[in-house]
């Protein structure tokens, strides 16, 4: 039996007008798709242009820890 592979999903927005539901319902299917049970799903809304996103850190922490399989974008 296959186990069971564990996925991040990571979205967000630019600014606090635009709507993420489309990118949210893509990913959620995306990963049904493909069998991964989420693990963790982050949804950030800003423009920082460097890496510093708290919820992109905690997706890059979960994956250096080994707590996910894969990251569909």
């Amino acid at each position: 039996m296959a186990s069971i592979r564990r996925a991040a999903l990571y979205h967000r927005v630019s600014t606090l007008d635009q709507n993420p539901t489309l990118a949210r319902a893509e990913l959620r299917a995306s990963a049904r798709r493909l069998r991964f049970r989420v693990v963790l799903d982050v949804e950030e809304t800003g423009s920082w242009a460097q890496n510093d996103r708290p919820g992109f850190r905690r997706v890059l922490k979960a994956a250096r820890l080994g707590k996910i399989d894969a990251l569909p974008v």
